[in-house]
């Protein structure tokens, strides 16, 4: 189960060809976030975690890939989705 603040999402792999496999609650839809994560991951390629850093100073903090010059952009997921979305 994912959780955040009062969001949670129930993952059901045993029954992942069922309609209802995933089950999202409250405001956040995480398996959306997930699932956007993923697409973005796949889309670059698959980078390996060490083109990956974190630039933190006392204004601002932000993730890149491969140079602290190109920020990664924050993902946000395209509506609520209901049931099974991948």
């Amino acid at each position: 189960m994912l959780r955040a603040g009062t969001s949670a999402t129930i993952v059901r792999y045993t029954d992942w060809g069922e309609e209802d496999a995933v089950t999202v609650f409250g405001s956040r839809d995480l398996w959306a976030e997930v699932t956007a994560a993923l697409n973005w991951y796949e889309l670059h390629d698959r980078p390996h975690i060490t083109r990956f850093g974190i630039s933190v100073d006392r204004d601002h903090q932000h993730a890149w890939l491969d140079d602290p010059a190109h920020p990664l952009e924050p993902q946000t997921s395209a509506g609520r989705q209901t049931g099974r979305s991948a």
